[in-house]
């Protein structure tokens, strides 16, 4: 599946507010992208020094905020958690009534089913095989017709067995539906209720005066920073080098770029130092990616996401033996196209975030090129889709054919240019949507629903 925000349209809270709200959830929350565990490497004596300075300076950070954060009143506390567990409550409460509703509906689904499709069908299949019947010229044809007469009265007998049995269970549930009415009203006014008291207790906390105030933003910062990417991790990068120590350095004594980092959602598996260089290195090869703006916001989101290397190719099972992209050439492919003008006009405005899923797709960037020309030469009409959710993704709709296909190795026609020509299932085409709206600059999630599944996907989650 994939996701194509509309940002034509963009209503972006003040950036005061976001980071806010952003580093209160990280710091009670999972939301970052959480370090991953991995070998632990033997810190050198000076590794294990600069762990112990980073641990240090974590701690202290730890005892300042804990100093300048207000207390808040324990039994308004109490009484906010409680209110919480209330709304909450209510809510599961009513999911599972609407969970009898849907149980009603599915038992007369199998009734439907077997009144309309079961038995009507098998009462077609023995009038036909009755006219077979009539119409035989020979022996075969008269055994054939009996053999197929004989079967579809038996499934009609089953049908009919089945229908009984489904009936009955259709209306022993339905008997259920009145009280199940009631329930689901109370439950709703409930919720209703839960949610104005839970309101109410958040309100009488007060955050409003810690939330609006900036003044603890660069301590929150770092604190977040030096947790999520541990201090192991950070003296593991920097004792590989003096250039390496020196980045995670700068990166500490920057809170700008820390709470920027933060607000576009941290730097995946946490890796910090890694997220570092790989935005000098971008900032080396291109003035502009230092100056503020979308080739900044990309520079940040690229840094950030393909601290982890992206397999080039859709699938392990289309990149074995390919290279990782690189995140640097990488940047450099799309500010070229930018400033070319071949990306779309709304990338100008994106944000770091979302410049992270428009530049980590999979695919080579000759590829994307590739993908933009082809669009541009042979299917203008999707660049000016009235359907934004579709901009340049409804190829799929009505280039790419819902089918199944082998795959040709030799390597003289890409796998994405084979699955345009020949087609694809569910998880091919979403591909296939996904990488074309990155290549105009426009941000796309993978988000799995099941579905169909290739043979060389079975078993994966």
């Amino acid at each position: 599946m994939t996701s194509t925000p509309n940002t034509s349209q963009k209503n972006t809270p003040s950036s005061n507010t976001m980071k806010k709200t952003l580093l209160c959830f990280m710091l009670v929350t999972n939301i970052m992208f959480a370090a991953k565990k991995e070998a632990r490497v033997e810190l050198t004596d000076h590794g294990k020094k600069l762990e112990s300075n980073y641990s240090e300076s974590m701690d202290n950070l730890r005892n300042d905020l804990r100093q300048s954060i207000p207390k808040v009143d324990e039994e308004k506390k109490k009484i906010f958690q409680n209110a919480r567990k209330a709304a909450k409550e209510a809510r599961i409460a009513l999911a599972i009534i609407n969970q009898s509703f849907e149980e009603i509906q599915k038992a007369e689904s199998l009734v439907n089913h077997a009144k309309n499709k079961w038995i009507a069908g098998a009462d077609k299949k023995i009038l036909n095989a009755t006219e077979m019947l009539k119409n035989a010229k020979n022996d075969a044809e008269r055994e054939a017709a009996e053999k197929e007469l004989a079967k579809s009265q038996e499934n009609r007998k089953a049908g009919v067995q089945a229908l009984e049995e489904r009936q009955g269970l259709f209306d022993k549930a339905k008997q259920k539906e009145p009280k199940l009415v009631k329930q689901r009203e109370e439950a709703q006014k409930a919720i209703e209720l839960a949610q104005t008291e839970f309101e109410k207790a958040a309100k009488n906390l007060n955050p409003g005066e810690l939330l609006s105030s900036d003044s603890l933003d660069g301590t929150l910062a770092k604190f977040v920073v030096l947790s999520k990417a541990t201090p192991y991790s950070l003296a593991a990068f920097s004792q590989k080098g003096e250039e390496n120590e020196k980045l995670v350095e700068k990166l500490l004594s920057d809170e700008k770029l820390m709470l920027t980092m933060l607000s576009a959602g941290g730097a995946k598996e946490a890796k910090y130092g890694k997220a570092m260089k790989i935005y000098t290195d971008i900032r080396k090869v291109s003035k502009q990616a230092g100056q503020p703006g979308i080739l900044q916001n990309l520079a940040l989101g690229i840094s950030l996401e393909m601290t982890v290397p992206y397999k080039q190719g859709y699938g392990t099972f289309l990149s074995r033996g390919l290279k990782p992209v690189d995140p640097v050439e990488r940047y450099l492919h799309y500010e070229k196209a930018f400033l070319a003008g071949e990306l779309d006009p709304n990338f100008k405005e994106m944000s770091a975030w979302e410049c992270r899923w428009i530049a980590s797709d999979p695919e080579s960037n000759e590829t994307l090129a590739w993908l933009r020309t082809t669009i541009c030469n042979y299917r203008p009409d999707m660049l000016g889709d009235s359907d934004s959710r579709w901009f340049y993704s409804g190829i799929i709709k009505t280039d790419v054919a819902y089918s199944r296909h082998k795959w040709d190795n030799s390597g003289k026609v890409s796998k994405i240019q084979q699955a345009i020509d020949k087609g694809g299932i569910c998880h091919i085409r979403a591909w296939i949507a996904r990488s074309t709206a990155r290549a105009f600059g426009i941000p796309a999630l993978r988000v799995e629903e099941g579905g169909a599944k290739s043979p060389l996907e079975k078993g994966k989650k």
